[in-house]
């Protein structure tokens, strides 16, 4: 009987007060393998994980490959606050704002038509849905915004027949990561 109160005692405490997973690391799969662009996301859970503040950045690597017969070079960092019905480290929905700055250059693939010194400020509601497993986590996303402006470092330039970008966003994927 003493063995056995020893044991709730000192091993039953630490499993009830476990930690709390409130940060969490994530890249987009799609945009690094089919996009070749390097992203990470990183997010801070805040109040007992009732909400959270991300910092995103994601850039084009330095060779850029054709995709739907375009050239690109692309950055984008953005900041968002998230709210968490069910905490951060809970499987579940959340929704938020995003604030986000996207800077690049395009060229087709003839040479002829491209789209430089882009730059957009855009605005976002955002929704998503994680599931959480142990130390891992997958999330699917949906952000949809307006761009306050699209000529954010001077004056973009487009010529051919690659047209300025529409001032409604949609934007859409899937994260993986960590959860710690």
């Amino acid at each position: 009987m003493k063995v056995f109160s020893l044991f709730f005692l000192f091993f039953i405490p630490f499993n009830f007060f476990a930690q709390q997973k409130l940060n969490k690391l994530s890249v987009n799969p799609i945009q690094l393998f089919g996009y070749n662009r390097l992203n990470i996301e990183y997010e801070r859970g805040f109040n007992e994980g009732n909400f959270g503040i991300g910092f995103y950045l994601g850039a084009t690597g330095n060779s850029s490959r054709k995709i739907h017969g375009q050239y690109s070079k692309l950055s984008e960092q953005n900041f968002s606050i998230k709210f968490y019905p069910r905490k951060t480290d809970k499987s579940g929905f959340s929704y938020g704002a995003l604030v986000s700055i996207a800077s690049g250059n395009v060229y087709d693939e003839n040479g002829l038509d491209s789209a430089t010194n882009i730059g957009t400020l855009g605005v976002f509601a955002s929704g998503a849905y994680q599931f959480i497993y142990k130390s891992f986590y997958t999330k699917v996303y949906l952000n949809a915004g307006y761009a306050l402006t699209n000529d954010l470092f001077g004056s973009a330039k487009y010529t051919g027949n690659i047209g300025k970008p529409t001032d409604w966003l949609l934007t859409y994927g899937v994260k993986i990561g960590l959860c710690f």
